[in-house]
């Protein structure tokens, strides 16, 4: 009997290809963060990319959220003074969308 332990990045198959909306969406937000404090925590792992990407993929599949309006009010959200502090995550982002 064979047991997988795949926690460590080697093992974790990503789930959003690079090119992929999400993936846009991910990027430009790290980028972001990133370029105002290089020391911001962002995930770093695929698997924690992943799941900031999956909160994207719920806006369009659950929410019906169009990918036109998503990354506009992400860049909205990622350049107004009072947001920007406050969206730092995809989840906090998918969270406060209908107030943005």
């Amino acid at each position: 009997m064979e047991e997988r332990f795949y926690k460590n990045n080697k093992e974790y198959q990503k789930k959003y290809s690079d090119d992929s909306f999400e993936m846009k969406c991910v990027n430009y937000l790290i980028g972001s963060m990133k370029s105002e404090m290089s020391n911001a925590k962002v995930p770093e792992s695929d698997e924690q990319i992943d799941k900031w990407c999956d909160n994207i993929e719920k806006m369009v599949r659950l929410d019906k959220r169009t990918q036109d309006d998503i990354y506009n009010t992400l860049i909205f959200a990622r350049t107004d003074s009072f947001w920007k502090v406050n969206i730092r995550s995809t989840s906090k982002f998918r969270e406060k969308y209908e107030t943005l």
